[in-house]
């Protein structure tokens, strides 16, 4: 084996031994570290099709498409 092929391998194993030595609790926090970073991600995402939209449609039109999509949707 290569040094690189017993990195990866040795890097597995330390990750497999933190992640049996996590208590409930640890796995409770990250949970809610991974949707408080769901949360930042959907609301950056929405952000950037924003900007994008009014690029596109301009700045008054994009708001009112936007309000729409809060309201229920667009058809």
């Amino acid at each position: 084996m290569d040094a690189v092929t017993l990195t990866v391998k040795s890097n597995k194993q330390r990750i497999v031994e933190m992640l049996q030595a996590l208590t409930t609790a640890h796995v409770l926090r990250i949970m809610q570290q991974l949707d408080k970073r769901a949360d930042e991600a959907a609301e950056l995402v929405y952000m950037i099709a924003f900007d994008v939209l009014c690029e596109r449609i301009g700045w008054q039109k994009a708001e009112e498409y936007s309000d729409e999509i809060m309201r229920g949707g667009v058809k």
